[in-house]
């Protein structure tokens, strides 16, 4: 092998190398503004039917599409917003959960928050959906009745 060819290769995986770390970059970014928005979370338990509307208002989903068996992208993307959602504003099981959610079970909640945590990482769209779901609960400003 030439000199030449050595240094081309060796510029090759200081390019692979860089494009690696700008996508590490940008998943720190996402996740820095994730942990942000979990920050600023509102401090009260909502009840699901709450996160659930406003859910549905933000991802542009009707309320009977979001508990049947359809399963558009749409669709899909708020449940799995729901999941995390509900999961980290309230103190529900998976299970109950789930149930709010056309009586699915304790797996498909589990999932559906896993699924959603990965997908926060990777797409910034969904991750603005979920902070803008956050900030509209923030605003609403009397605790649930106990």
């Amino acid at each position: 092998m030439t000199a030449a060819e050595t240094i081309r290769l060796s510029l090759m995986e200081i390019d692979r190398h860089r494009d690696i770390i700008a996508q590490q970059l940008g998943l720190i970014e996402r996740m820095a503004e994730y942990q942000a928005a979990l920050q600023c979370a509102p401090a009260r338990d909502f009840t699901l039917a709450e996160i659930a509307f406003v859910v549905c208002s933000v991802f542009n989903v009707s309320l009977e599409d979001f508990t049947s068996s359809a399963r558009p992208a749409a669709v899909c993307d708020a449940r799995k917003a729901f999941y995390l959602l509900a999961r980290e504003l309230t103190n529900r099981s998976s299970g109950e959960i789930a149930k709010h959610v056309g009586g699915r079970d304790h797996g498909t909640a589990l999932f559906g928050i896993k699924a959603a945590k990965d997908r926060v990482s990777v797409d910034s769209n969904f991750l603005g959906k979920v902070n803008l779901v956050r900030q509209t609960l923030a605003r609403t400003s009397s605790p649930k009745a106990a």
